[in-house]
């Protein structure tokens, strides 16, 4: 089903599917392109008040829901220190 705009709640293949997909991504070192840093300094992104770590991606956060755009929200296994 779809909530909180357009986001389709995944089912369990969908998760697996796109947990390994981000994680091989992260293996092969894409998202090491400077895109946290450029987030950063024009002060965008999610990473105010240090809930979430500085990172594209982590191995510890398991999707949950998708929208078309390829955003996902996540279930996060190793918040920050907030």
């Amino acid at each position: 089903f779809d909530f909180d705009g357009n986001f389709k709640v995944l089912n369990a293949k969908e998760v697996l599917k796109y947990w390994r997909s981000m994680n091989e991504l992260l293996d092969k070192g894409v998202f090491d392109d400077g895109r946290v840093e450029h987030h950063l300094k024009h002060d965008f992104g999610n990473w105010n008040g240090e809930y979430i770590q500085q990172v594209w991606w982590s191995k510890k956060w398991l999707p949950f829901a998708k929208e078309s755009c390829g955003n996902m929200k996540c279930i996060d296994f190793s918040p920050a220190e907030n």
